[in-house]
């Protein structure tokens, strides 16, 4: 059986301002593409489906005019979950209407696991569906007061799956933070799927299954064992994935036991890159090659410098980040930053204030920005 696995769309992202619908389409069109070239038997989605719970129009149309394609034009299966940025109900909607056309997805969590079984030449494939839910969920589902953190919770589901057969392939679809005594990369760009308290999972829970298939870490990789696996998102969202190969992973499986891997690669033609040094030697060398991808600029001017994300932004369109490091310190205006947007305007004056002279404002000088803001608010 050939299955392609795939997470972390995050369809209708925002990053730093930039819309990324248009890049996911591009990559949406290279996952048709590929379903045409190697055919698999079914199109695994392990979580992240949209950027938020309630995603907008936009989103839901490309989402939902990909997946007509693939069920309809290509004839391909989809086993779909729900993750932590997911809409559990909104995801699930109509859900027992689809599964005649192939399309299985499971967005809310139930007393029993879901189950689909597929076939090829040699029997029976078990995939087990096990969207994201947080762990007093599950505790309030199950009744079992011993679960206490994510790594209880996935316990308690894989304990509750009756008639297990492992003799017969199965395969788990989840969306979680599994850890081993490897190393697993994380980038800037994954949300906590818990607010305090331990978030991981032991991948020692997944002995039992042939593949499992994750969804959470945008990063490629396995779990420790070859079997457990992220297929990291189809997109870079954030600078700290620069660097990295984002795809589709193809997981071919035979007989049981039998087992192999692909990465089949995705790129909208933007790259994210970070450029640091003085403002004029950046702007010098911008190129028409990269004139499309995702600036990210780290300033090391230590003169003053005048509205320096104007004169980079005629250069680089895309730029989404600007950050000054000298001796001074480290100071950024990147969009996307939420503790700024949680600011008063006043707490960003005085942070910028701090940067530029090492120094508090006095009360005096706090009061004079006071009424200024006011103001300038009245429209005077």
């Amino acid at each position: 059986m050939r299955i392609f696995h795939m997470a972390d769309l995050h369809i209708g992202k925002i990053l730093n301002g930039f819309s990324m619908i248009e890049d996911q389409k591009i990559v949406l069109e290279q996952t048709k593409e590929y379903i045409k070239k190697y055919k698999p038997d079914v199109l695994i989605l392990a979580g992240d489906i949209y950027d938020r719970s309630i995603p907008s129009s936009v989103a839901i149309d490309v989402f939902s005019g990909f997946v007509s394609d693939v069920l309809m034009k290509l004839k391909t299966p989809i086993i779909a979950i729900s993750g932590n940025h997911d809409g559990a109900n909104l995801i699930e909607y109509g859900n027992k209407i689809f599964e005649k056309l192939g399309f299985y997805i499971e967005g809310k969590l139930k007393n029993e696991i879901k189950k689909v079984v597929l076939q090829d030449e040699y029997g029976d494939v078990n995939f087990y569906m096990i969207p994201f839910s947080d762990y007093q969920i599950v505790r309030e589902l199950y009744k079992n007061e011993n679960v206490k953190s994510l790594d209880d919770a996935m316990e308690c589901l894989l304990n509750s799956i009756k008639n297990f057969n492992d003799k017969e392939r199965n395969i788990l679809v989840t969306h979680s933070y599994v850890s081993s005594s490897s190393t697993i990369e994380t980038t800037e760009s994954e949300k906590p799927l818990v607010l305090g308290g331990k978030e991981y999972v032991r991948s020692s829970l997944f002995d039992k299954f042939d593949y499992v298939a994750l969804g959470h870490l945008h990063k490629h990789q396995k779990v420790g064992k070859e079997n457990i696996r992220y297929s990291g998102s189809m997109l870079k969202y954030s600078f700290s994935e620069e660097n990295d190969e984002k795809g589709i992973l193809m997981v071919n499986i035979g007989k049981k036991g039998e087992i192999n891997y692909e990465l089949l690669l995705l790129n909208s033609g933007k790259n994210m890159i970070t450029k640091k040094g003085k403002l004029e030697d950046i702007i010098n060398d911008f190129s028409n090659e990269n004139d499309d991808d995702y600036i990210k600029v780290i300033l090391t001017d230590e003169n003053e410098l005048i509205e320096p994300m104007n004169k980079l932004r005629k250069v680089y369109k895309n730029i989404m980040i600007l950050e000054i490091d000298n001796n001074r310190g480290i100071y950024t205006n990147e969009l996307s930053n939420k503790d700024r947007k949680n600011k008063t305007p006043i707490e960003i004056f005085e942070e910028f204030y701090k940067y530029n002279t090492n120094n508090d404002l006095s009360e005096k000088q706090k009061q004079i920005i006071i009424t200024s803001i006011e103001d300038i608010n009245k429209g005077e």
